[in-house]
């Protein structure tokens, strides 16, 4: 079977990604009630890297959580996250220790779960949510690449 290789501008991109999920609850203290709504353009201007990176990270990981599991609440927004990483700062290892984490915190309240049964469903879970994920990263070269 042959492969098959789709090429697409940016814009192209962009537009196919124009239609998105509402993303209500993403983090209230900031964008309030109701969102931010599809069409809202968010800038983070702080001198700091790291802390647009933690930022981005946790609203990557209340992205990508699944909102209940096999009855479970788990709080996510269970809608798919791309981030182009230009500055190649973004850890992928750090992501899941925190979203690992925020499972831990999430499964240690519902005490109808034995401690075994929690592991694997953290697991499961975690397993799940990165597969909304779409990490790349961007190597711009300028001048002549001889």
């Amino acid at each position: 079977m042959a492969n098959i290789v789709k090429t697409e501008s940016g814009i192209d991109l962009l537009q196919r990604f124009s239609v998105r999920p509402k993303l209500i609850g993403l983090q209230v203290e900031v964008f309030g009630e109701d969102g931010p709504l599809p069409g809202d353009v968010i800038e983070i201007n702080e001198k700091d890297t790291n802390l647009k990176t933690i930022l981005l990270t946790q609203w990557i990981i209340k992205c990508i959580l699944p909102a209940t599991w096999k009855g479970v609440q788990i709080g996510g927004l269970e809608v798919g996250v791309v981030f182009l990483s230009t500055d190649h700062h973004f850890s992928s290892l750090n992501l899941v220790t925190l979203l690992e984490r925020k499972l831990k915190r999430t499964l240690r309240q519902c005490q109808q779960l034995l401690p075994s049964s929690g592991l694997t469903m953290m697991k499961e879970i975690t397993k799940d949510s990165l597969r909304r994920l779409s990490l790349y990263e961007s190597f711009f070269l300028s001048g002549d690449s001889r």
